[in-house]
């Protein structure tokens, strides 16, 4: 008799889509944020092996900082794309040596700077000690 008209919930007509206005954008952060943290980890286990290769290299008996360099931008550049600009430096004394490999990873947010990456390995340099 009255004007119900038997919906019950008149005034909150149109909720579900200021609901999904409203969470689209948090959901679409929380997926970029997702992806650019993957990459970043991703980005870090490239370099990591990168620097390893290098560091085997360069712990040779018979090796030199320029090998290890060497081996790790080779590895670098060819089993991680990820990394752009991969750039690897070496250092050998005597007694250790240490590889270190950065690179940048592309910004999955507009506007935001590339992420660089480093990692750095380090060990002694190999001796052959004949048995005393």
């Amino acid at each position: 008799m009255g004007g119900d008209t038997g919906r019950g919930f008149g005034a909150e007509d149109g909720i579900a889509t200021t609901e999904w206005a409203i969470l689209t954008p948090a959901l679409l952060l929380v997926i970029m944020l997702t992806i650019q943290f993957g990459l970043l980890f991703y980005a870090g286990q490239v370099a990591d092996a990168a620097a390893d290769e290098g560091l085997e290299a360069a712990q040779a008996e018979l090796g030199s900082a320029a090998a290890g360099q060497a081996a790790a931008q080779a590895f670098a550049e060819t089993v991680g794309p990820i990394l752009e600009q991969p750039a690897a430096t070496a250092q050998r004394t005597a007694a250790t040596v240490s590889v270190t490999v950065t690179g940048q990873i592309p910004a999955v947010f507009p506007g935001l700077n590339a992420v660089t990456v480093a990692r750095t390995a380090s060990g002694p340099v190999e001796r052959f000690r004949p048995p005393s």
